[in-house]
């Protein structure tokens, strides 16, 4: 939080326009150890995105779809990934 403060003054005093993205959170299980996992999107990012990310507890890859229906609807998918 405090280096997004400063980086967001610096970029004010060097004239630069600096935006924070809007970012969603959800909770996915791993479809390799039944873990509950935490994982963000960003809204600025598109309405339908894919991504891989890695479980925080087993390391497996997940592939992650997230589909957003406005700024406050959004439905998640996790896959195990080839």
């Amino acid at each position: 939080m405090f280096k997004q403060k400063l980086r967001s003054i610096h970029a004010k005093q060097q004239g630069f326009i600096y935006t924070e993205k809007m970012s969603k959170e959800s909770n996915i299980q791993c479809p390799f150890c039944f873990e509950s996992i935490s994982i963000a999107f960003f809204i600025e990012d598109g309405k339908n995105q894919e991504t891989i990310v890695d479980c925080t507890v087993c390391c497996h890859p997940i592939e992650c779809k997230v589909e957003f229906f406005d700024q406050e609807n959004y439905h998640v998918e996790a896959a195990r990934s080839n």
